[in-house]
């Protein structure tokens, strides 16, 4: 299934009288329709009594069990209750977002039973919170941090394995996160490997252990830039619910309309950089925060410490692994 050669079909025969539709699933349930304006919609069978009422923003909106009549691409017409997810855009960078949400919503669903409208309204609140995003204020420093992500993610382990603990909302002070265990990846462009922390991030709590990884980054026209990395990012995530972290990320680095390159830096020299360290073994201060002082931050020399070796990174990761939650199937926890 891929939405986007779906969408561009139904728009070349689209009817001004209409929904041009094609069936997604098997048991011709659930649809990916155009309107006559060129609109792309969800469609799902209601089989539910009444529902909660409409919903609508700026960009999509919430149609729950009305009637539609879905014109199909042998020229028959199905008349009945649907759930609809309509984009109010018809073209541009929200309507690419919104077919790429829709196929990750859809993954592994051939076959099985239909979205329920509870989960339907579910993945329509994290749409709208996920359109609602803006650019982030400092966006060099954004993006530079999303490099180094998605850099680390594609050259230890690949993105899949580093997806499920990716940008969890109940601990966003570390970029990944299992039970118990954090990984912050940190980046410069300064021959120093000096790296600015909040104090919780380098602070561990009880038997809680805290990796860092940090990168020296080397600014080259003709290296990997970030629209590259999002990209095959893109392409590794496609199909699950983990997109909706990457395009969180992207917009909040104001490259969702593929139109921005993004920071480049030398992949080689990235490479050779990346080392990783124990929070426990880098200075700073080792004492809890005292009552009434919160958002302390200080720069952390790391270099002062001693980096893992790859045998011990590998053990750590190892053990990383098996703290991997099985994959969420609610789109509410993943932004």
């Amino acid at each position: 299934m891929y939405l986007p050669e779906i969408f561009q079909r139904l728009q070349s025969s689209r009817s001004r009288h209409a929904f041009i539709a094609e069936p997604l699933l098997s048991g011709d349930a659930v649809y990916l329709g155009v309107d006559p304006t060129g609109r792309p919609a969800l469609f799902v069978v209601a089989t539910e009594g009444p529902v909660g009422p409409s919903m609508r923003t700026s960009q999509v909106s919430l149609r729950p069990a009305e009637r539609y009549v879905l014109t199909l691409p042998d020229g028959s017409q199905r008349r009945e209750s649907f759930h609809a997810i309509m984009c109010d855009e018809v073209e541009g960078a929200d309507v690419r977002t919104f077919l790429v949400l829709l196929e990750a919503f859809l993954s592994g669903r051939e076959g099985t039973a239909i979205p329920g409208y509870s989960e339907f309204l579910e993945f329509f609140r994290s749409m709208i919170r996920l359109f609602a995003l803006r650019p982030a204020p400092n966006l060099r420093e954004t993006r530079q941090g999303l490099w180094g992500e998605l850099f680390m993610m594609s050259r230890v382990r690949g993105f899949r394995f580093w997806a499920p603990s990716w940008h969890n909302p109940l601990t966003q002070l570390f970029d990944f996160t299992v039970p118990g265990k954090h990984v912050e990846v940190k980046t410069t462009m300064s021959s120093g490997r000096v790296h600015g922390f909040s104090h919780r991030q380098i602070f561990a709590l009880g038997n809680e252990q805290i990796m860092v990884a940090s990168l020296i980054l080397t600014e080259n026209e003709t290296g990997l830039s970030l629209g590259d990395l999002i990209s095959e990012c893109r392409t590794a995530l496609g199909g699950t619910y983990h997109y909706l972290k990457l395009e969180a990320a992207t917009r909040r680095a104001g490259m969702e309309t593929g139109a921005e390159k993004g920071p480049c830096f030398d992949i080689d020299l990235a490479q050779a950089s990346l080392c990783w360290y124990r929070s426990t073994d880098l200075p700073q201060f080792r004492t809890p925060e005292p009552l009434g002082v919160s958002e302390t931050s200080y720069r952390v020399d790391v270099s002062l410490a001693t980096p893992l070796e790859q045998s011990e990174l590998d053990t750590w990761l190892d053990d990383w692994s098996r703290g991997i939650l099985p994959e969420v199937v609610h789109a509410e926890a993943l932004i």
